[in-house]
């Protein structure tokens, strides 16, 4: 249906949204609705599916944000889904790998809520906080923060990682509160 447009944001709120975009002069199509998202990349007058992933639409999407994430001289894709309520966003960080000229994306990390400081990104949920390096197309995970609950929801677990991605350690320390803070 958009196969002559370069570019496209159209959105029916909370329903569906359609996105065509161009990243290294390759045009590429996005599609996010009540079920899910799916990622296509237009080759030979036709939209091939990339990958689906179960992220779904719930508000309008946000613009998405062009950036070399990797610093490998081309540029990466942010796109975010905003889902609502404590959970937040699910965002997906698509990779252009210049010799396929498509874009890559790691489905076995979830990223929720991410900043991003230098060569890291870090994926926050309510009671999860993970930092990834970012290197070449994929992410290592570097330090895993898990906020316990219950009779030790003073505590909280963390978790460190070489840039191999073995564990090297594992402690256990007390969560100061705003009001124990002087």
């Amino acid at each position: 249906m958009y196969t002559d447009a370069d570019t496209l944001n159209k959105t029916v709120e909370g329903l569906v949204h359609v996105g065509v975009f161009k990243v290294e002069g390759q045009k590429f199509a996005v599609i996010t609705d009540t079920a899910s998202t799916s990622f296509y990349k237009y080759e030979k007058g036709a939209y091939k599916k990339l990958f689906k992933a179960e992220a779904s639409l719930a508000f309008m999407i946000p613009p998405m944000k062009y950036k070399d994430y990797n610093n490998d001289g081309y540029t990466d894709v942010l796109y975010s889904v905003p889902s609502g309520g404590f959970y937040g966003d699910d965002n997906f960080l698509l990779f252009f790998k210049p010799k396929t000229k498509s874009l890559t994306y790691n489905k076995n990390i979830g990223l929720r809520n991410v900043s991003f400081k230098g060569q890291t990104v870090t994926n926050n949920t309510k009671f999860l906080e993970e930092t990834f390096l970012i290197k070449g197309f994929g992410l290592t995970l570097m330090e895993n923060v898990e906020y316990l609950q219950g009779d030790d929801d003073n505590k909280k677990v963390v978790s460190k990682f070489s840039e191999a991605g073995k564990l090297i350690s594992i402690d256990t320390l007390a969560v100061e509160k705003e009001e124990d803070i002087p």
